[in-house]
């Protein structure tokens, strides 16, 4: 009798989908594509396509980086007595170094001078601990490597200072190549500036200022000595408040070194300048509490940093001479600033007053100076791109934007932009258009065809919940132009990454640090390489997008994809593989994870013969697998289960692997049959 014919099963199929949408919390299932995000945290939308694991974050001194060590190894024949950071030394070579980690008879060490050689007795200090028996072991499990380096990066880390005194960091920026942090003093009696070095930070002194009157003839040079008597005193900047030197009515302040000979007195000036001197100078101080925002621009007097935090007089910063400018206002601790087409802006409650054009320490009518007033408190300023014939001046509050054009106060035009949106404070930046973070999320101001307006969109309406629920706690934004970034943190620790390509939306996803932003900046470092720092709560600066970890913790992260469901979303498949397709500087690991028929708890999900992480849901499966830093091959996980829909996740808890970014799925399924209920 005839065997009856085999059953033969339908042929392998497979379903590619790129990554890319970002997260998107509120869109109904059936109408997400497979590579969009419906949960996820520490991924980035990357510029070339796909997400990318976040990169880690180091604090920061000036000293050099943690990510920057660079470990030796070597073995002996017993380590009697040594610890992590032991300084240790060979007794013929001289070589030193600190030990980094001890792993049996093998010794990690970091800081090396010199070279140590076999057969010298390795000492801690005068101790011998053991006689060498071999200098650069090959290390080729890249387990072993990563914690090696995490141990180096260790002991440069332990070296990193918070900026010195109390509360949280109050501010920062980086100019002409050097970075700069404010924070209250150890007694909370005053706000010190910081710059970081190769010792670490050290406080910006601060000058003296003399106050002056009825001032005539040649103004001072920066540089100059003024003398009073027996006192004298190098100037090193003059700020006219009023009137001019020429018409002999000149008031205002000299800001100078420490006056040799003793104080001040009231009275004329025997050298230096023709002028009455008001009384004895006084050191300038700068009160706490405040929240320091800076601008770097030109506002006649070259480039420089302009501050104002709230507190004290507004400021001016050289690279070292800190300048308090009084503007004459009852309470005058301006809140925002800008130096805009050659004048400084600050912002008074509701009202954005202006110096003089061309002379930012000149605060009168006359001198072009001027006050626009909006309908609530200012919460930021920032230059815009318009299709006028030169940038105009965006002035934000919480619930509207004002536009001013013009360049001076004899042709300033203020214009309320009807767009429903406002800024929250320290959110307002520009990339490639502007963008605020505004009560309904991010919007973009862009540039519409009508002369001399402006337009709002939001990009957010996918994220309502995490926006809005986060609407009252931003505390400071910035751009990364590298990763094509908007960047905005939230005093939660949360922050959301948006990634916008040649001005087009790509995706956004949230962050969360376990050391909350509270203030953040961006800039050039001395080489031109672009860089990113926050200042947190423990008064620590950290440099953003450096390391493997969060300041040495592990960086937790996942990301879960939308119910792919190969374009029937009634047939079952039979699912066996998934495919990676990956890109990254080295090696990492990684959870897989996957969920079938909208996470069905009676569908049979599947088994993984494989060791399993913690899960994050009981309705998920887990494999796990590793990328070698192959630009090649792909990375892939072994899938078990019928059902009409997969949806993939991906995650991990480390601070040994660099980021990695996954471009790409690739399904391989089997089709079964219509689904009957």
């Amino acid at each position: 009798m005839k065997r009856p014919p085999s059953p033969v099963e339908a042929p392998v199929k497979l379903d590619s989908f790129a990554l890319k949408g970002g997260l998107d919390l509120h869109s109904p299932q059936l109408s997400l594509k497979p590579g969009v995000a419906r949960d996820a945290q520490n991924w980035d939308c990357s510029i070339n396509g796909g997400y990318s694991r976040l990169d880690g974050y180091e604090r920061y001194d000036g000293r050099p980086s943690p990510s920057t060590a660079v470990y030796g190894t070597l073995s002996a024949t017993s380590l009697t007595s040594l610890a992590v950071g032991d300084a240790i030394n060979g007794q013929t070579s001289g070589a030193t170094g600190v030990v980094a980690y001890i792993d049996g008879l093998t010794v990690v060490y970091v800081k090396a001078t010199g070279t140590f050689v076999v057969a010298e007795n390795l000492r801690e200090v005068a101790f011998v601990a053991g006689v060498i028996t071999a200098v650069g072991i090959l290390v080729t499990n890249q387990t072993t490597s990563a914690t090696y380096r995490l141990a180096a990066y260790n002991i440069l880390r332990a070296d990193i200072a918070a900026v010195p005194g109390s509360g949280g960091v109050r501010g920062g920026f980086t100019y002409n190549g050097f970075d700069y942090a404010w924070r209250n003093n150890a007694g909370g009696t005053a706000a010190i500036l910081h710059r970081a070095g190769a010792s670490g930070w050290t406080a910006i002194a601060l000058p003296y200022e003399v106050s002056f009157t009825a001032a005539s003839g040649a103004e001072p040079v920066e540089g100059a000595t003024i003398t009073k008597g027996a006192v004298s005193a190098v100037v090193r900047r003059v700020m006219v408040r009023t009137g001019t030197f020429a018409a002999g009515t000149a008031a205002g302040r000299f800001i100078t070194d420490l006056p040799t000979g003793g104080s001040f007195t009231a009275g004329a000036f025997t050298a230096g300048v023709t002028a009455t001197c008001s009384g004895a100078q006084t050191q300038v101080v700068f009160l706490p509490g405040g929240r320091f925002a800076h601008d770097i621009g030109n506002a006649g007097k070259g480039v420089r940093v302009y501050g104002a935090d709230g507190v004290n007089r507004g400021f001016e910063f050289d690279g070292t001479y800190l300048c308090p400018i009084a503007t004459g206002n009852t309470v005058d601790a301006p809140l925002h600033v800008k130096a805009h087409k050659f004048h400084l802006f600050f912002s008074f409650v509701s009202s954005a007053q202006h110096s003089g054009i061309g002379q930012p320490y000149t605060w009168t009518i006359v001198s072009g100076a001027g006050e626009l007033a909006v309908d609530q408190s200012i919460t930021g300023f920032l230059a815009m791109r318009g299709t006028t014939d030169s940038a105009a001046l965006a002035i934000f509050t919480n619930s509207s934007v004002s536009i001013l054009y013009g360049k001076s106060a004899a042709d300033w035009n203020l214009v309320g932009l009807d767009a429903g949106v406002g800024s929250k404070a320290y959110s307002a930046r520009s990339l490639t258009e502007s963008y605020i973070y505004d009560d309904l999320g991010i919007a973009s101001l862009t540039a519409v065809t009508d002369y001399g307006n402006f337009a709002s969109a939001s990009l957010t309406q996918k994220l309502r919940l995490f926006v809005q629920q986060r609407r009252t706690l931003v505390t400071d934004s910035l751009v990364n132009k590298e990763k094509s970034q908007y960047r905005v943190y939230f005093s939660d620790g949360y922050g959301l990454h948006m990634t916008i390509v040649n001005g087009k939306f790509i995706g956004a996803m949230p962050i969360y640090f376990p050391n909350p932003v509270a203030v953040a900046w961006s800039g050039a470092s001395a080489n031109g390489t672009e860089i990113s720092f926050f200042g947190s709560t423990d008064g620590f600066v950290y440099k953003m997008d450096a390391g493997t970890s969060f300041d040495g913790a592990a960086i937790d992260h996942w990301f879960e994809l939308s119910f792919a469901d190969q374009g029937s979303s009634r047939v079952s498949k039979r699912y066996r593989r998934a495919v990676f397709e990956m890109q990254g500087t080295g090696y990492a690991e990684f959870s897989a994870g996957y969920s079938l028929a909208y996470g069905d708890a009676q569908v049979l999900q599947g088994t993984v013969a494989a060791s399993v992480t913690p899960v994050y849901w009981d309705n998920f499966t887990w494999d796990n697998f590793i990328w070698d830093g192959s630009a090649i091959a792909p990375a892939q996980i072994r899938l078990a289960g019928t059902a009409e829909n997969i949806s993939i996740r991906i995650s991990g808890s480390s601070n040994l692997w660099p980021s990695t970014t996954i471009n790409s799925v690739t399904l391989q399924y089997t089709p079964r049959r219509v689904l009957r209920n």
